[in-house]
């Protein structure tokens, strides 16, 4: 079964599920979104893939910024 997201209320917390278990929870999209690019740097370095990684890098840096992004 595919995973999905939604929200969890009240909190707003973002929530990724699969075979109705809560995998990931993300405290917002923006969140899940700088979680999952920095993924994408780290995959992107281990392959090579310098282009790709700068293009990741970028969109990185366009993210809003949060006091705890390292």
């Amino acid at each position: 079964m595919p995973a999905r997201l939604h929200y969890a209320q009240p909190s707003g917390t973002v929530v990724v599920s699969q075979n109705d278990q809560e995998v990931l929870r993300y405290a917002s999209v923006d969140a899940l979104i700088e979680t999952h690019i920095k993924g994408l740097l780290v995959q992107s370095l281990k392959a090579g893939n310098k282009d790709l990684f700068n293009r990741l890098d970028v969109l990185y840096h366009q993210l809003p910024k949060r006091q705890s992004r390292d």
